[in-house]
């Protein structure tokens, strides 16, 4: 009987590393699945990072010349509008030219602070909607990809 029991408990123990060798087996296959997998799923966010850096600097670049012809622009008018006065000029006939119901001196140095500041709070919307629209068609590039 203890044979009989030995020999059960043996051919058990043989059934059993038979059962967990497959086990392993099987464990070690679905190990070597997933990591390919995870090497493929790498390599194409790996791509897909290249892309969108490349995008970026793309949009970085457009943004950088859109902002310095922006600036180019806004210097040239005002240096266009620098040239002129922003009076009218007095009527032929006046008495004293520089001196019209107000000091055209002054009024013209008014006018002037005040186009300069209103010339810096639009250089400043300009840059603020160029940087926006930059933004946005970086965007819409990710997207298309």
């Amino acid at each position: 009987m203890v044979t009989s029991v030995f020999m059960g408990a043996a051919g058990a123990w043989y059934l059993q590393g038979l059962r967990i060798d497959k086990l392993k087996a099987d464990h070690s296959l679905e190990i070597q699945k997933i990591k390919n997998m995870g090497e493929i799923v790498q390599s194409k966010s790996d791509t897909i990072t290249v892309t969108q850096e490349k995008a970026k600097e793309v949009a970085d670049v457009d943004y950088k010349e859109t902002i310095k012809r922006l600036n180019a622009d806004n210097k040239r008018l005002r240096n266009e509008r620098s040239r002129t006065s922003y009076t009218p000029a007095a009527p032929a006939n006046t008495y004293r030219p520089d001196l019209a119901c107000f000091d055209r001196i002054e009024l013209e140095s008014a006018f002037q602070f005040l186009d300069a500041g209103l010339q810096d709070i639009i250089a400043e919307g300009d840059q603020n909607t160029t940087r926006l629209v930059s933004g946005m068609k970086w965007a819409q590039s990710l997207q298309t990809r």
